[in-house]
Formats: structure tokens, C-alpha cells, sequence
């Protein structure tokens, strides 16, 4: 009987917890998502073993697959969605991941991008860095004869912006305050909590805004375009529609690529993937610009005659 009622009193002392958590679990659940949460070792290697394969296969040079086996290497260590800047630092610092070599030129400026006079710029993201400092170095590589559009739906400083290119004219840059996708229509923009903004990403914190979507596809034969030199992207999540909506651009004018790879770890062997099934005969290279290996990594393609 003793035992009975010991029974009784444990399983009620349970059911109490339980209902407690219950409550409160809408409060304590990021935490314990958090705490819970797993990214086993080499997920990536294991998830996406084929595709890691042929999309290295696919690279150019050593330096490329140095750039492709150190990302994988850092995914593989801490996952994609519990990645952050100090979880790289202490991985440096512990010895468990090493860098590779990192190139000095700007970002977004290999060798690979040699844009000329009278060449034409796409650039889907073009306020992604502080600076705007590639949409301006387009515009000036391409001289009075060539053209930047340049789209950002983030309206931070926006107005600011086209205050500063009215007040240079002679850069001849178009900026535009759309979402490059893979569609045109109506859509949702999730301003994030950290800055910058994104068609994907509904993070807790994030403020939403109604915005326009344009493909390339639609915005070239709106525009009558009759070249397409450079497309650049970083479109925070999506990158892959970006490049999707541009199929008949690709086809036609076959122009450069330059990718930032860093906003999911898919974009480091899906861009070049897709752009390869295309059967178009892109070559792609790797680089990682400046100190910040995280955020300096970008794809280059090309087609190569």
C-alpha cells in the first residue's frame, strides 16, 4: 500500500512538471531549442556528399578547392544554422580549423570579373556592403558608355543613396528598389534585426515589408537590353532564384558571375551546380577576398571561348 501511494505522489509530482513546462514553454522554448539542438560532425560531407563532390570537380584550380574544402570544413564543424562569427574565431584560434590563402583584391573583383568599357551590370544586391563600394567601382570600370543597374529593396538609406548618385552623375548607375527572385510579382521583405534584409529569411525580430520581386529575365526584356556583361549577387538567401530568373539572360548573353557564397551553406555547390546544368560552359573558380574568410568568400564563372 506504501508503495502504492508513492507510486500516486511521483506521478503526480510528474504531471505537475509537465503542466508547468507546458505553460511555460512558449518563453523557455528558444532556449531549449537551443540547448537541445545538434549539429552532428560532417553533417554536411554526410547530407550532400554527391553534390560536394561534383560541384569541386567543376573548379578550376587548387585555390579554388582550397577555398571549397576549407568551407566544408567549417560547416562540417559547426553546422549552417548555429553558425556565427565567434564560433569561426574560436575555431582559428583553437587550431581546429586553418584558413586558406586569402586573396587581397576586393571582393567581387577577380580576375575573372575584367569588365571594359561599355559593359553592362546587373547587380542584384548592390547595397549588401556599407560602402556600396563594388556598384561604384562597376560604374567606374565601365565609363560613361556602360551602365550599373543596381536593385536593393532595403529602403535603409535608400533616399541617402539617390541623393549621393544624383550628386555623381558621371557614374552611370540606375538604382532600383526591387528584390531580384526568380519571379515578378508582390512579396514579403523581412528587414532583419542585425541589418540588411531578405526575401527568405522570417527570423524572430525581423520587421516585414510589402515589396516588388523582378526576375532578370523580365527586367532585360522590359529594358530591351542588348548586352549583359556582369551579373553580381547577394540576395541573402537567395541567390539560387536569382540566378533561376536570369535562364534566358545566361543563354543569350552569357555574362560573368560573381556570387557571394556565404549566406547558406547550399550556395556553396548549388550556384555552381545550376549554372552548370545550364550546359552553357561555364568554368567557375573560388576566392576568398580580404581577412574575413566567412563573409569574402564569392563564386566566379565564366564562360571561356
Amino acid at each position: 500500500m506504501r508503495k502504492f501511494s508513492l507510486v500516486i505522489a511521483f506521478l503526480l509530482v510528474v504531471s505537475l512538471v509537465v503542466c508547468a513546462l507546458a505553460i511555460s514553454y512558449p518563453k523557455l522554448a528558444p532556449y531549449i531549442n537551443k540547448i537541445t539542438q545538434k549539429t552532428p560532425d560532417g553533417y554536411l560531407s554526410q547530407t550532400y556528399s554527391n553534390e560536394l563532390k561534383q560541384a569541386r570537380e567543376l573548379l578550376q584550380d587548387e585555390h579554388s578547392q582550397s577555398v571549397f574544402d576549407s568551407s566544408v570544413t567549417m560547416y562540417n564543424l559547426v553546422g549552417d544554422s548555429s553558425f556565427n562569427e565567434e564560433a569561426l574565431k574560436s575555431l582559428i584560434e583553437s587550431g581546429k580549423f586553418k584558413l586558406p590563402v586569402m586573396s587581397e583584391t576586393q571582393v567581387y573583383f577577380n580576375p575573372a570579373v575584367a569588365l571594359k568599357s561599355g559593359d553592362v551590370v546587373i547587380d542584384a544586391g548592390a547595397l549588401g556592403t556599407a560602402d556600396g563600394m563594388p556598384m561604384q567601382r562597376f560604374a567606374q570600370e565601365v565609363g560613361p558608355d556602360g551602365k550599373v543597374f543596381a536593385f536593393d529593396p532595403d529602403p535603409t538609406d535608400f533616399e541617402t543613396w539617390i541623393a549621393s548618385l544624383q550628386a555623381t552623375p558621371d557614374l552611370k548607375i540606375e538604382l532600383i528598389q526591387k528584390a531580384v527572385s526568380n519571379t515578378s510579382e508582390a512579396s514579403q521583405l523581412y528587414i532583419l534585426p542585425w541589418g540588411g534584409s531578405s526575401l527568405m529569411w522570417n527570423v524572430e525580430g525581423a520587421t516585414i515589408l510589402p515589396v516588388q520581386t523582378v526576375s532578370i529575365d523580365d527586367f532585360v526584356k522590359e529594358r530591351n537590353l542588348e548586352r549583359v556583361d556582369l551579373i553580381k549577387v547577394d540576395a541573402t538567401g537567395a541567390d539560387l532564384m536569382v540566378l533561376q530568373g536570369a535562364a534566358q539572360t545566361l543563354s543569350q548573353f552569357k555574362p560573368v558571375i560573381a556570387a557571394r557564397i556565404c549566406n547558406t551553406d547550399k550556395d556553396l555547390f548549388e550556384l555552381i551546380l545550376y549554372l552548370n546544368s545550364l550546359g552553357l560552359g561555364y568554368q567557375f573558380w573560388l576566392d576568398a577576398h580580404g581577412s574575413d574568410f566567412y563573409w569574402g568568400r564569392v563564386l566566379y564563372a565564366k564562360v571561356v571561348e
